[in-house]
């Protein structure tokens, strides 16, 4: 089978790994292209590695990455790139046609509607996978601060969600990153999904020994709020040993700052248990990343993790102060035998990337049972 896999903007690992991880599983049987339109060119080499035997196609390479509302405008909104994408991906189908044709980012929508209107002898089978719902902060609007820029946004959402289903229904297939995006799309959209996807991309690390030294508690602070900071300082000031790393600074007694993944990923190996508190979560691959590490993890009661990993064994969900302290000092104390670690890694491979393989390749089998009838 041919798959045309998408993934116009190309320009960090961290938020890429998954979705070029299902392309790379996707190769293993099958002939895979990826078309980008920019690619980050000091990533190269770490794209070519885990996009496996897929072939990277692309329009040009950028130095560093950009965010903001002209880069949404310009690769959510406007179609000028994803039509380019379309006209690379048609000229080559027209040659060799393509079975499947697979969007996997928040960009590239518009992708579906221009397959679904040009006139092919073979039209391929196309499919979106739900990175991320860009009205998450609509529908938490009354959870989190009110600001102004929010009730003049408030106004325009009906419009822009009508926008969206129009570019979601023109795609053939479904598929979200999480059952909490399922769960969400269907209650925002009403449409169908074929498949939940949850995909953790295999990390290699090696079996060295434990260089912390004392047991200690890993806590990520990429996605905690005020609250959970507080809580954090707290925990330090008692005396738990936490190593805190990631993007939000904290005041505890050792705050590493940005690390590397690999730094990021031993030192949650050698922990006891992995503290992930977050705002919002539509999946949250630190709870998975750490499972797959052998170490448990200890979080919040909603959203995507809960959805996710409310059946597992080793990941304790605690909202009080005092229930996190209480399950971070068992946990701390207790040693992490290797029935733990294998139960962790055992729980976390149902993630594999050849499994959501698997969940696109039947979806895309029933598709084509459904046009032959």
């Amino acid at each position: 089978m041919r798959i045309a896999f998408v993934y116009p903007y190309l320009s960090r690992i961290s938020g890429s790994r998954s979705p070029l991880s299902i392309a790379s599983a996707l190769s293993m049987d099958n002939e895979v292209d990826i078309f980008a339109y920019s690619v980050r060119k000091d990533l190269m080499d770490k794209i070519n590695k885990i996009t496996g035997n897929a072939h990277l196609n692309y329009h040009k390479k950028i130095d560093a990455p950009r965010f903001g509302i002209f880069f949404a405008l310009r690769y959510q909104v406007f179609r000028g790139i994803d039509r380019r994408i379309f006209h690379s991906i048609l000229e080559r189908h027209r040659i060799n046609p393509y079975d499947l044709i697979i969007v996997g980012s928040n960009e590239g929508r518009n992708i579906g509607q221009y397959f679904r209107t040009e006139k092919l002898a073979h039209r391929p089978v196309t499919a979106t996978i739900l990175m991320e719902l860009h009205d998450h902060g609509f529908h938490l609007f009354y959870e989190r601060s009110l600001k102004s820029i929010r009730y003049i946004a408030w106004i325009f959402y009906p419009f822009v969600n009508l926008v969206e289903r129009w570019r979601f229904s023109n795609f053939d297939l479904i598929f979200s990153n999480s059952s909490w995006t399922a769960t969400i799309f269907r209650y925002l959209y009403g449409l169908d999904i074929s498949a939940s996807l949850p995909t953790l991309a295999q990390e290699y690390l090696p079996d060295d020994e434990n260089s912390e030294g004392d047991s200690y508690i890993a806590v990520p602070t990429v996605s905690v709020n005020e609250e959970h900071k507080k809580m954090i300082e707290r925990l330090s000031d008692e005396g738990i040993k936490l190593i805190c790393f990631g993007p939000r600074k904290v005041r505890a007694r050792e705050y590493r700052g940005f690390v590397e993944d690999d730094e990021r990923l031993k030192i949650m190996k050698n922990a006891h248990a992995t503290l992930f508190l977050f705002d919002y979560e539509a999946l949250g691959l630190i709870p998975l990343e750490s499972l797959s590490l052998g170490t448990p993890v200890i979080t919040i009661p909603k959203e995507g993790p809960y959805e996710e990993l409310k059946d597992c064994k080793d990941v304790y969900f605690a909202r009080s102060y005092d229930t996190i302290k209480s399950v971070i000092t068992q946990l701390i104390k207790t040693y992490k035998d290797e029935e733990t670690v294998t139960r962790c890694k055992q729980y976390a491979s149902r993630f594999s990337p050849e499994s959501s393989m698997a969940k696109i390749i039947e979806s895309y089998n029933a598709k084509i049972g459904e046009r032959c009838s």
